[in-house]
């Protein structure tokens, strides 16, 4: 196809593993290499699209913080309204990539395709798995039929949804699972990706993010064995808006820490009931012990203590009523954790 008939992916960089370099010492510097370094370890991503490179950070995604993801919000927002511009991928540290996802996810109506990638080898590592990456995410960002799919996550050949794709190992290049459902897409040979499953419409919200300078604070607090309830009272003291409790099974929580979580509802912070379990829902019931603290918890359903977080900073945007952040939860989390297509 000729170059000028090529459609034009807007290639955002925030840093990452995929733009790392190695030291001395066997560690690595992640985000130093520039975009346009990386692209130039795969020609062959010239015959699939034109590319127009932006930088957003050059960071460890370790370290993402919400005004990044707003910056991020606004390049995306830009750049989908330009006509020229057929898709979106952006180039992402893997180790918050699931949550740059779910946020971009609500922030945007399903539409154009916006594809995040990365790696778990920085480039001048043998068998680096960035450029192979890379490429992936441009046929599918260049494909038909990934416009209005939401946002998606490719890696190592695998097409996954924002909503439900998580990092279930720190080293291995097979590092990206979507236990509900399974993977959407898969990547073989050179040409358009040749299977998708299909799900209902992606979930439409669309948040407006125009003028908003910073996040409601929310706090994870992690269930154990032997759990107090100081860390839930410190993040209240500290201002938090919201906390999500990230319960042990199906979001059970210890009898010392219920406490601290209905002074926090009667006091007006949002608490969402999640599970430190990595497969599963946490339901609207409750075991019987824990039944009155229930009615005033918000049940993450399918998402793990992460994504909840992010949902819940965004639910907080528009509402602080435990009962409209409810039906924003169920309405995004439907089908996950249950074994449907979602």
């Amino acid at each position: 196809m000729p170059q000028r008939q090529l459609p034009m992916i807007a290639l955002l960089a925030t840093g990452g593993t995929i733009a790392g370099i190695s030291t001395s010492g066997g560690g690595y510097l992640p985000g130093v290499r520039p975009a346009e370094e990386l692209l130039d370890a795969a020609p062959e991503i010239a015959s699939l699209a034109r590319l127009r490179v932006r930088k957003i950070a050059a960071i460890g995604s370790e370290h993402m913080t919400d005004a990044i993801w707003l910056r991020l919000a606004a390049a995306v927002n830009a750049e989908l309204a330009d006509r020229s511009i057929s898709g979106i991928v952006i180039l992402h540290g893997t180790d918050t990539m699931e949550e740059t996802a779910c946020f971009l996810d609500l922030a945007f109506l399903p539409g154009k395709p916006v594809v995040l990638t990365g790696a778990m080898l920085p480039p001048d590592r043998p068998g680096a798995d960035g450029p192979a990456n890379i490429r992936s995410a441009i046929r599918v960002a260049a494909g038909a039929r990934a416009q209005r799919r939401g946002v998606l996550v490719v890696m190592n050949g695998l097409v996954h949804r924002a909503r439900d794709v998580i990092k279930a190992d720190t080293a291995g290049l097979n590092a990206f699972h979507s236990p509900f459902p399974a993977s959407i897409g898969r990547l073989a040979g050179k040409g358009p990706v040749p299977s998708w499953v299909d799900f209902p419409r992606p979930f439409r919200n669309g948040l407006r993010l125009a003028g908003i300078s910073s996040l409601p604070r929310v706090e994870i607090v992690y269930g154990h064995a032997g759990e107090r309830r100081d860390l839930i009272d410190a993040a209240v003291r500290a201002g938090a808006a919201g906390l999500v409790h990230a319960g042990v099974g199906a979001g059970m929580i210890h009898r010392d820490a219920r406490p601290a979580l209905s002074e926090a509802i009667a006091a007006g912070v949002v608490v969402v009931r999640a599970s430190r379990v990595w497969r599963g829902a946490v339901a609207e019931s409750a075991a019987d012990e824990d039944r009155d603290l229930a009615s005033g918890l918000v049940p993450a359903g399918g998402l793990n203590p992460q994504k909840a977080r992010v949902l819940l900073q965004l639910g907080l945007i528009g509402t602080k009523k435990p009962h409209r952040i409810r039906d924003f939860f169920r309405a995004y989390t439907a089908g996950i954790g249950h074994g449907g297509a979602g």
